[in-house]
């Protein structure tokens, strides 16, 4: 069995643990799982998380290893190719709202 390695809160909270198996039990859309983060986390929780995220995407890492990435290792739930979107794309745009939210803007 191969151990899970886990980024450090509060990204690995936010992917891990807003993204649980049960997330569309909770809310009905990613976004709104992203929006219940918003309000639940403190900004500066909020802005590490935005930061965290920032080196994944600066990689020029393809989408089938974005994938492997946030859904294996980091026990994200959510796969955006469920919605027709795209790993690298999704995590734009959630860096765009977390960004939002922590006040340091969208790119």
């Amino acid at each position: 069995m191969k151990m899970r390695v886990s980024w450090p809160p509060p990204l690995g909270q936010f992917l891990g643990g807003y993204f649980n198996e049960d997330w569309s039990l909770d809310d009905a859309t990613w976004q709104a799982v992203v929006s219940r983060y918003l309000v639940s986390e403190p900004s500066d929780s909020v802005a590490a998380a935005a930061a965290q995220l920032k080196p994944l995407l600066a990689t020029e890492a393809d989408d089938s290893q974005l994938e492997r990435t946030v859904l294996r290792e980091h026990g994200c739930c959510f796969n955006p190719a469920s919605v027709g979107v795209k790993m690298r794309e999704w995590l734009k745009d959630v860096l765009r709202m977390l960004e939002g939210r922590s006040g340091e803007g969208a790119a």
